[in-house]
């Protein structure tokens, strides 16, 4: 069964957001697990989005937003502060500088904050010069739920999970792979405890 999250184009209109909220949560009880915040991040910040996230506070659906990436180390860190603590996101895609920010990276494990990574797709749109550049060693290690992902992998050669997970593995070894394979099931949207620990078995 697949279950989607619904995701928001951040160059739409703010006041349409909440419509695409409401239509989420009307299928919450039908596979739909969550919403997510993405696109052109610098002239569109994760404030704007704040009324339609609101609608979510108390509902089942999870919420991720894709922050620090299109932006500057200040202009990010301000965007991953808003994330966390105005739309409450269970996840955060890219967060470049976040290794950067120790009471942010202490805020995602506080919150068990997934940080869901995108090495390829940063290289690639020239974000990063290098995969090593997120030093996602060192947060996995300070207790960050790094999780690696393709973010989207039909527009640039290579950008799939599995090359992604490929690279991240020559870096840090099959320890880290083991260890962030690990975070994905467990904080997996959508799947029951008993799921989780099934997948998670030797």
């Amino acid at each position: 069964m697949v279950k989607p999250i619904i995701w928001i184009n951040r160059e739409i209109n703010p006041e349409y957001a909440p419509r695409i909220v409401k239509a989420a949560l009307n299928f919450a009880e039908r596979g739909v697990v969550g919403i997510d915040l993405a696109c052109y991040e610098a002239l569109y910040p994760p404030e704007l989005f704040e009324e339609a996230f609101a609608l979510t506070f108390d509902s089942p659906l999870k919420r991720t937003v894709h922050a620090d990436e299109m932006v500057s180390a200040e202009t990010g860190r301000a965007n991953l502060e808003i994330a966390i603590n105005w739309l409450r996101a269970d996840g955060i895609s890219h967060g470049i500088h976040l290794y950067q920010n120790p009471d942010l990276v202490q805020l995602m494990i506080d919150k068990n904050i997934r940080l869901e990574s995108n090495p390829i797709s940063n290289l690639t749109c020239g974000f990063i010069k290098k995969p090593g550049d997120f030093r996602l060693g060192e947060l996995t290690a300070a207790g960050v739920k790094v999780t690696i992902n393709p973010d989207d992998p039909a527009m640039w050669k290579n950008g799939d999970l599995a090359h992604n997970l490929y690279q991240v593995g020559k870096l840090y070894g099959d320890g880290f792979i083991k260890k962030v394979r690990e975070n994905a099931i467990e904080t997996a949207w959508g799947l029951s405890e008993e799921e989780k620990q099934k997948l998670l078995r030797p």
